[in-house]
């Protein structure tokens, strides 16, 4: 229970921090190595302000990847939480 509060929590102050940055970059680690996301502000205003402050809020840690296409994509986006996940 406390987990589910704690993520409900969470999620409530990503969705109300700052706004993105005009351009940023993340990381992520894999088991197939490391790759980076660059956002553009100003390609899509709201999508980066929400993955800004998910980003922040931890919500990919642990998230699994579902396909990833070389040089191109990788889908994922369900936390690693469960707690979060069914939020």
């Amino acid at each position: 229970m406390l987990a589910s509060v704690l993520a409900s929590a969470m999620l409530g102050l990503a969705l109300t921090q700052r706004p993105a940055p005009d351009v940023f970059q993340v990381a992520f680690d894999t088991a197939d190595g490391q790759f980076l996301i660059e956002v553009h502000r100003d390609w899509a205003p709201l999508g980066a302000w929400r993955f800004f402050n998910l980003v922040r809020a931890g919500f990919y840690t642990d998230v699994k990847a579902f396909r990833a296409v070389d040089q191109f994509m990788v889908q994922f986006g369900i936390s690693g939480d469960p707690a979060v996940s069914r939020l």
